[in-house]
């Protein structure tokens, strides 16, 4: 039985995404040790509700952008400790993120 009530809150309450701080990949990596951090914080199937695969192609797409860019520089051996640091943070987060909104998809896609 559906809990009307419940799919209600769920609809009205704002995303927990939006709430996340440094979300934009593409200013990483500015920005990428408080996502990091605030991602760390978060626990497992909590964005569960959350349409993450709909809402947030956009920023599924920078953080390709942004992991293309850190390979790229690794491989011309451009600040190898810095990037590869900037590369695990992106990547660590981007799985924690998986698991919060409870999605093998997201992990299969990267």
């Amino acid at each position: 039985m559906i809990d009307e009530k419940k799919v209600k809150e769920i609809a009205l309450s704002p995303w927990l995404f939006d709430h996340i701080k440094g979300t934009n990949p593409k200013s990483w990596p500015i920005g990428l040790d408080q996502f990091y951090t605030s991602v760390l914080k978060l626990k497992p199937m909590e964005m569960f509700y959350e349409p993450f695969e709909i809402l947030h192609q956009d920023f599924k797409t920078k953080f390709n952008t942004f992991i293309e860019s850190m390979k790229r520089k690794i491989s011309k051996k451009q600040n190898i400790d810095q990037n590869l640091s900037h590369l695990g943070k992106a990547l660590v987060s981007f799985l924690k993120l998986s698991v919060i909104a409870g999605s093998c998809k997201m992990i299969v896609i990267l």
